[in-house]
């Protein structure tokens, strides 16, 4: 699904307007695409009660042609409540032939308190709210009246209601998800034009509910645009063909570079997912003393033996880097991080390897996350190839220390976050998150399709891990690994989810789905 920044938005209506299309038709044309959008999710129209709230700019009118349509064509009964005088609108005119009930909050010589009344005993009598008080142009926090009318909308939501929103909910940032306290929530939102991304990115897309989009007669060209939200047939075609007349050197060799005394499971986890994505060889490069616990558990690995280092016991250290180099330039792919623990030592390692790996002799494709990426945070700079070849995978916290930048910031604009970050780079980047984004150093960016409360569990990112690892293995491109895996990932979680909830699962379950979650995929190729 493609989507558009609010920018891109305003650029592709430009374009649109240069070319001979008026603001008023393409008005008409957007009101008219969410009436019918509205009607069919609604099921039943005729007779029922329909309060719209409009905003003094285009989404407003979008939303008063939609009560137009709703009430002319469909059968509802509508009544209008206006944020601000909307002057000698004509879109009004239909309102005043049929004495639609209208209201104006800022009404000269009307107190608002009395206005406010009047919406609170619409809002109860209502089955249907549109909300097209504001769109790509709202900002946070929201003040004055649209603060009040929203705030009497949320202490006001009779059970049953139905709530839909034009483009956007009012009080969601349209392009980063965030929200204001008093945020209109909605049960459907209909996109004019491409979907924007803050209508998935939590907590925007709580709000958003079920997203659909109309087309609005802006021009959009061949181009699938930079920015979309992945789909599962998209996914289908990037994962590698199976032929029966293979074997295992067809699908790769992925070397996992992991574990400490103190994090065994965590290279046992992204071995697994390494497997379950389908690499041909699996091979766990760990300190002595992690291979001996896991040797009886991951049977289906091979094993590099490191001795442990005298200096740091249960630690992989620079003493190691050799070896490990070494080994790296028989393998398809490289996963490098999890579970190595915090020791300098350790850091010291991470930063010999990437330098090893980043030089100009044929190097496979490296995926970084966990520890491996805390080492990349403890120095000004680590080195890096010249051309994306390598997969970075941080949740927000890793992500604030990479970029010397507060939690909350990485949060606040993720999308941005990922971008920039993968710009700066020059490597692949997925944010984890609800729901994750991956983002190209040449500016093509993806939503994961899911978030899901179930992969908030120990271990889920070392499983990601590993299943990046086995698609690069594969010969998939570096962000198109990035971007399947990821969404394999998430699937899985989700076909867990679908048989036992949100809460309680362990991540060999999640390891043990992958395969699902692939067949169910190519079954739609």
């Amino acid at each position: 699904m493609r989507l558009v920044t609010a920018s891109d938005m305003r650029a592709l209506e430009r374009h649109a307007f240069d070319r001979g299309t008026s603001p008023a038709s393409l008005m008409e044309t957007a009101g008219t695409g969410v009436a019918q959008v509205a009607a069919d999710w609604l099921g039943k129209v005729q007779g029922r009660r329909l309060l719209t709230l409009a905003g003094t700019g285009a989404n407003g009118g979008d939303a008063i042609i939609a009560s137009r349509i709703l009430a002319t064509e469909y059968g509802a009964r509508p009544c209008l409540f206006l944020i601000a005088d909307r002057g000698d609108d004509p879109l009004l005119e239909w309102a005043a032939k049929g004495a639609v009930p209208l209201v104006t909050l800022d009404a000269p010589g009307a107190a608002q308190e009395t206005v406010l009344d009047t919406l609170r005993r619409w809002l109860v009598e209502a089955d249907v709210v549109l909300d097209g008080i504001l769109g790509i142009g709202g900002r946070l926090p929201l003040q004055g009246d649209i603060a009040n009318v929203l705030q009497v909308c949320r202490e006001i939501s009779p059970p049953g209601q139905r709530r839909v929103a034009v483009d956007v909910p009012t009080g969601v940032q349209a392009d980063t998800g965030q929200v204001d306290a008093r945020a209109f929530r909605a049960q459907l939102t209909i996109a004019t034009g491409p979907a924007k991304p803050g209508l998935f990115i939590h907590p925007g897309a709580e709000h958003a509910g079920r997203v659909k989009s109309v087309d609005i007669g802006v021009p959009l060209g061949d181009d699938p645009g930079p920015l979309w939200r992945m789909e599962a047939p998209e996914v289908a075609r990037a994962l590698p063909a199976r032929p029966d007349n293979s074997h295992k050197g067809t699908y790769g060799k992925v070397l996992v570079v992991a574990a400490s005394g103190r994090y065994v499971g965590a290279a046992y986890l992204a071995g697994a997912g390494a497997v379950r994505a389908g690499a041909g060889l699996v091979t766990l490069a760990l300190p002595g003393a992690a291979q001996g616990a896991l040797a009886g558990r991951s049977v289906e690995t091979t094993y590099l033996p490191l001795p442990d280092d005298p200096a740091a016991p249960g630690a992989l250290t620079p003493a190691h880097g050799h070896l490990i180099l070494e080994a790296a330039a028989g393998y398809d792919a490289v996963a490098l991080g999890p579970g190595m623990g915090a020791h300098p030592a350790t850091h010291r390692l991470v930063l010999d390897l990437c330098a090893g790996l980043a030089g100009d002799a044929p190097s496979p494709p490296v995926v970084i996350d966990a520890d491996g990426l805390n080492a990349l945070a403890h120095g000004e700079t680590w080195p890096r190839p010249g051309t994306p070849r390598w997969v970075l995978t941080p949740h927000p916290g890793e992500m604030s220390r990479l970029r010397r930048r507060l939690a909350r910031e990485v949060q606040g604009d993720r999308l941005t976050m990922a971008r920039e970050s993968a710009r700066e780079w020059g490597q692949v980047v997925v944010l984890k998150g609800a729901p994750s984004i991956i983002a190209s150093p040449d500016g093509r960016a993806c939503l994961n399709a899911f978030a899901n409360a179930a992969l908030g569990t120990a271990g889920s990112g070392d499983v990601l891990t590993g299943t990046i690892a086995g698609l690069l293995a594969q010969g998939v491109d570096p962000f198109v690994a990035a971007s399947a895996g990821s969404y394999v990932h998430a699937l899985a979680a989700e076909l867990w989810r679908a048989r036992h909830g949100a809460a309680g699962l362990a991540v060999a379950h999640l390891v043990e789905l992958l395969p699902d979650a692939q067949r169910h995929l190519r079954a739609l190729a």
